[in-house]
């Protein structure tokens, strides 16, 4: 066992001694808590929809100040990027495909961080959500079922 339960049984921080006891201190600035945050938004939405509302978007700005934004190049892939010329050269380099058969100019731009997909299994996931997940690396971030 670590050394943050104090002897009532109770988590102490050791880098926030002032903060009460079992409580803990998540940083929007902190990819690691990110999920903790989103998580924290959906499950106060219905009694606290304001709370949530303003930590979703501030997730989203987050997201937003990084280097990398979300560029979709056709129906199905989304890669995380500086600027679309290296969305499209990261993806020519991972899949091989030429660009004239990777890129479709029907989808081809930047996806706003709003935009909310649908995943096959159920649910759905905001472009920021998997920009935020997906870390400072350019490459691919998501791939839709074709």
């Amino acid at each position: 066992m670590g050394h943050h339960i104090n002897d009532e049984g109770q988590f102490q921080s050791d880098k926030y001694p002032d903060l009460g006891p079992d409580k803990i201190v998540l940083s929007f600035k902190d990819p690691r808590a990110r999920r903790a945050l989103r998580q924290f938004a959906d499950d106060c939405a219905e009694g606290e929809p304001d709370l949530a509302a303003d930590v979703r978007e501030r997730l989203a700005t987050i997201a937003n100040e990084g280097p990398l934004r979300a560029w979709r190049l056709n129906e199905w892939e989304f890669y995380a990027a500086a600027t679309l010329e290296e969305a499209i050269a990261c993806a020519i380099e991972l899949t091989g495909v030429p660009r004239e058969d990777l890129v479709d100019d029907v989808f081809l731009g930047e996806a706003p961080l709003a935009m909310v997909v649908q995943l096959e299994g159920g649910g759905s996931v905001s472009i920021a959500d998997v920009l935020a997940e997906h870390g400072p690396v350019p490459g691919l971030m998501m791939a839709l079922e074709a």
